[in-house]
Formats: C-alpha cells, structure tokens, sequence
C-alpha cells in the first residue's frame, strides 16, 4: 500500500495552480530552505495515501 507520494515540480505556483483546479483542493505551500512542499490535504481515510508537491534545484 502507498503511504505517501511526492510530485517533482519546476515551479510550485504554477502546480499549486493546477491541482487546486483539477482537485478542487488547497495545497498549503512550506519552505524548507533548500526545496519547498505543496501538501495535499491530509486523508483520514484508511486506504488513501497524503503527498506533495516538491520543488527542489536538482529537478529543474
């Protein structure tokens, strides 16, 4: 079962952007110095992975 999943991003805004639209969902935006993370809404459901958006330098 997966747990928890990461989308590589070259720019956070414009993912952000995009998934909100399709999801109809809010992606809460961090930074953490060297990569920043757009968390999905966190599932409470047994069976449903969490994951984010990570934008770091290595994947532009």
């Amino acid at each position: 079962m997966i747990a928890w999943y990461e989308i590589p991003v070259a720019d956070m805004t414009r993912a952000q952007k995009f998934y909100k639209s399709i999801l109809n969902v809010s992606i809460a935006v961090n930074n953490f110095g060297e990569f920043e993370m757009g968390l999905f809404p966190d599932k409470q459901i047994l069976g449903q992975a969490n994951g984010a958006l990570v934008q770091q330098n290595q994947y532009t």
